[in-house]
């Protein structure tokens, strides 16, 4: 009894004394995870979906020596990772693929009271905890010295690099982790076939976890709001690999139609709101960052940054309310800005992992911010590749799914005798016949980059009550919030003056906030926030349509 009194003491001192330094000081993610940390030792914190999916992997890995584990952005993979190694309670392996998860995940090992230790560049032996977490690239070297390990588990096990090293961990059962079990490169089976390289080739069997959908409906993710930017992809070519070749990606996303558009959509859709602008390359960054010089933008890449300044401007990012951060793939996982409202693709891929990575970036849900959904505005053709980011795919289907098709596209059948050939010979090689030259294509004029009218359609805006309740604002301040945002919401409509007088003259105006405005105005009054300043209804219309001419036309 008394060590339980000692250990209740020390808990509650040590949690104060964290408290203490949190609220001393602006946000500061180590302390909050501290905090966090020390509380999740003291109890379990796994939901029902959670536990359910641990269960489910625990009865798989006595069934089969390899397992891979697909569980969508944001279902708590660190949650159950951590449990996992717990439960294992044995000499185990942990992959991951950049120095920043080595030094993550031994901070959180480290604060569960688990015995880890990490293996770095410039480490002469490996350590001889029961949990060692490392790259594959810092155990390449020693790979025929590894110790014996019982488990290996990997994260973001889609990866290839890391594949290459089990062979060299006989008898250790493989637990991959991935929100996304596919993988893009295709191999040649033969003269004729080609087929993807699949999960399967690498583990036994799959369990998956609860779809991105089922956690937008449960309140675990924030659902997106799809808008798209059209384009001309007739450029786009791919390479051996499957996804497009840099010099097509170049030639469409940094032509002048397109930064047009691309600007055209920001300023329409995402001007005032926290924004993660994706790139296919570092020269793209550079040029996008002069294309929004009068922002405010940085960006961050491995060429136009050193690696130091990523801490800074993460930060950066977080505390800007209108940032804007240009990057090409460096903020695709392992990002926790949980307020970021847009997500801007200004790129095409074929890699489904990588679209669904950079997606969930804006998923993440917060209480910095009032956020019922995020923007995910598709500059791509991504969606129409891969289907919307919400979408439930069958990921076990996709884990085994080799997808065999044949690559010899380009036979030709002769119009003399039948005979089949390639088309690059020209001849027929039985006959001598010629295959005939097709006329040239009418010139068709550029096809314009636009925005689709009806899928960017501004819409009214709306209020998360929940949000200013946690908050502690009281219903004027509430009331306020609104009435800037109808303001904001009209300043951007595209109405001359004398449309806009004339609409306010016929009650158009009025139609409309009683329509919109006035269900959440009373939805306001009549909820438990605080009781502040009274105003009345007609008063909040008629300051909004006064601020917005002083604010849109200066009158």
């Amino acid at each position: 009894m008394r060590a339980i009194f000692l250990y209740i003491c020390l808990s509650y001192w040590w949690s104060t004394k964290i408290l203490k330094e949190i609220f001393k000081k602006p946000y500061d993610a180590e302390l909050h995870f501290q905090f966090v940390g020390h509380f999740y030792f003291m109890k379990k914190t796994l939901y029902p979906h959670q536990k359910e999916f641990l269960d489910e992997i625990l009865q798989k890995i006595k069934e089969v020596d390899s397992v891979c584990c697909q569980l969508s952005t944001g279902g708590g993979k660190t949650v159950v990772f951590t449990e996992l190694v717990k439960i294992l309670d044995s000499k185990t392996l942990i992959l991951v693929d950049s120095i920043d998860l080595v030094n993550q995940t031994f901070d959180t090992f480290k604060k569960q009271g688990i015995d880890v230790g990490c293996v770095l560049a410039g480490c002469k032996k490996i350590p001889e905890n029961k949990v060692i977490v490392a790259m594959v690239k810092s155990l390449w070297n020693r790979k025929k010295k590894l110790p014996l390990f019982n488990y290996c588990i990997i994260d973001e096990c889609h990866i290839w690099e890391f594949n290459k090293l089990f062979e060299f961990l006989p008898n250790c059962k493989r637990i991959g982790f991935t929100a996304t079990s596919v993988r893009l490169k295709r191999n040649k089976v033969d003269d004729e076939y080609s087929e993807v390289e699949t999960m399967s080739q690498w583990y036994d069997d799959i369990v998956c976890g609860k779809p991105i959908s089922w956690l937008m409906e449960h309140g675990y993710l924030i659902p997106e709001k799809n808008e798209y930017i059209d384009f001309d992809s007739s450029g786009l070519k791919t390479d051996a690999s499957g996804e497009f070749t840099a010099s097509s990606l170049k030639e469409v996303f940094q032509s002048e139609a397109y930064k047009n558009a691309l600007r055209k959509t920001f300023d329409k859709l995402c001007d005032g709101k926290k924004t993660l602008l994706f790139t296919s390359s570092t020269e793209t960054n550079a040029i996008y960052a002069e294309l929004f010089k009068d922002k405010n933008v940085k960006t961050y890449d491995s060429v136009n940054n050193n690696p130091n300044e990523r801490y800074d401007i993460v930060e950066w990012f977080r505390t800007t309310p209108d940032a804007l951060l240009i990057n090409t793939g460096c903020f695709t996982k392992g990002f926790d800005v949980c307020d970021v409202e847009v997500i801007l693709m200004a790129r095409a891929t074929k890699s489904l992992s990588l679209w669904i990575q950079i997606a969930g970036r804006g998923a993440r849900k917060t209480s910095k911010i009032e956020k019922p959904y995020f923007l995910l505005i598709d500059g791509g053709n991504n969606n129409e590749e891969h289907g919307i980011f919400s979408f439930d795919r069958d990921w076990k289907k996709i884990f085994f799914d080799k997808q065999r098709k044949s690559y010899l596209k380009d036979i030709y059948e002769c119009e003399e005798c039948g005979f089949n050939f390639e088309k690059k010979d020209k001849v027929c090689p039985n006959c001598g016949c010629e295959i005939p030259e097709k006329e040239p294509p009418e010139e068709q004029e550029q096809k314009e980059f636009v925005i689709k009218g009806q899928k960017n359609k501004i819409l009214p805006p709306t209020l998360d009550l929940e949000f200013h309740i946690i908050k502690g604002h009281s219903k004027y301040e509430t009331l306020k919030i609104l009435r800037m945002k109808w303001i904001t919401f009209l300043c951007k409509l595209d109405i001359p003056i004398n449309d806009f007088i004339w609409h306010e003259n016929k009650g158009n105006f009025q139609m409309r906030f009683n329509r919109y405005l006035r269900p959440l105005f009373f939805k306001i009054l009549a909820s438990i926030l605080k009781d502040g300043k009274h105003t009345k209804y007609n008063t909040v219309c008629e300051k909004i349509l006064i601020d917005t001419k002083k604010k849109k036309y200066e009158i």
